[in-house]
């Protein structure tokens, strides 16, 4: 089913599938440097938003449809370089709530009346779906110390905001969070 989804997002417009360094936000949340290809899911929420009228939605920057493994990936990028308090700032950015709205968007394009085949619901329901937030703490060499000590402490607390706000009834696994300077080698290991 998700090769035919895919196929349908891309014929209907709702999926822009390229490298994610190429997307429009790349250069300013840091991730120009990498290789992988992903949908740019920021315009897929546009038109689909667009399309019912709606501006609440938010969404992941990537999402990766691996039709070959039946695995649906929600990638979130953020530099969290020069916070003061990055612990606050990031209980802020409520990521639970990002892929919430993420799902909801694929979702509704999964429903749509000229997307057709048989059980899509149960099938989409029933696909292994990660989650994966890639972060960057610090590119200048005197911080580097500082950002390898903080890593944990920002992975947990990013880990943490799912443990009780996490999609129900789906196989979602958890949460993994991947430094963004190791994002195109580590990432192999979810495609």
């Amino acid at each position: 089913m998700l090769n035919e989804l895919k196929s349908f997002g891309q014929t209907e417009g709702y999926f822009e599938i390229k490298r994610i360094g190429d997307f429009d936000n790349a250069q300013k949340e840091g991730f120009s440097h990498i290789n992988v290809v992903a949908i740019d899911f920021d315009k897929t929420k546009t038109k689909v938003c667009n399309e019912l009228n709606l501006n609440c939605y938010k969404s992941c920057d990537a999402l990766d449809i691996i039709d070959t493994k039946d695995k649906i990936n929600f990638i979130e990028f953020k530099e969290l370089e020069d916070r003061t308090n990055i612990e606050d700032w990031i209980e802020n950015l409520d990521f639970p709530q990002k892929i919430k709205d993420s799902r909801e968007i694929l979702f509704n394009i999964i429903r749509k009346r000229n997307f057709v085949h048989k059980d899509k619901k149960t099938k989409f329901i029933s696909c292994e779906k990660n989650v994966i937030i890639s972060f960057s703490l610090s590119s200048t060499a005197s911080n580097r110390l500082v950002s390898l000590l903080r890593w944990t402490t920002i992975k947990a607390k990013i880990e943490g905001q799912f443990n009780d706000n996490y999609i129900q009834g789906e196989k979602f696994n958890e949460p993994v969070c991947i430094r963004m300077n190791d994002f195109n080698l580590k990432y192999s290991t979810y495609a």
